[in-house]
């Protein structure tokens, strides 16, 4: 039985929109949201063929992995907000990165591998990731900032 590639992809929202103003995000923070890929190898009979071709896990694997995507867009969607939004220090955001990276590890490995027949290969990060902030003072130039993005927000949540 032939292995196969399975390819599957989806932003910290799961949202097929990747405008960032839709999620309650100022514009310029990103210019797109970032994405998950990820690599799953599948041996059969747990992929399927779509009418273009491409592989796919099985209809019960695909609810079940819109299932752990959706729980994971709500239980780590506000974990981007803040690296986002200059509330962690320098390479914080690189290590929560990590963290969300662990969290989307072990759910798929929980609710999706099987063993011998379906591989979770690889989990890849698309797009711009924030991995850095500088800590320093901030200046008159970063206050003022500070100031209009928060009231940027405050906006959006009323």
């Amino acid at each position: 039985m032939p292995v196969k590639l399975i390819l599957d992809r989806f932003n910290i929202y799961n949202s097929d929109d990747p405008d960032v103003t839709n999620h309650g995000l100022p514009a310029g923070i990103v210019d797109k949201l970032p994405f998950f890929q990820i690599r799953f190898l599948v041996k059969s009979p747990y992929y399927s063929e779509n009418m273009d071709g491409e592989f796919q896990l099985i209809r019960d694997y695909r609810r079940k992995l819109n299932k752990v995507k959706d729980q994971f867009a709500k239980q780590y969607g506000s974990k981007f907000d803040d690296l986002l939004m200059d509330t962690l220090d320098e390479f914080e955001g690189l290590k929560q990165l990590g963290v969300l990276v662990r969290k989307l590890e072990h759910m798929i490995q929980t609710d999706i591998v099987v063993k011998d027949k379906i591989k979770l290969d690889t989990i890849q990060l698309l797009g711009a990731w924030p991995v850095y902030d500088t800590k320093e003072d901030q200046s008159p130039l970063e206050q003022e900032f500070k100031q209009q993005t928060d009231a940027k927000l405050k906006d959006i949540e009323h």
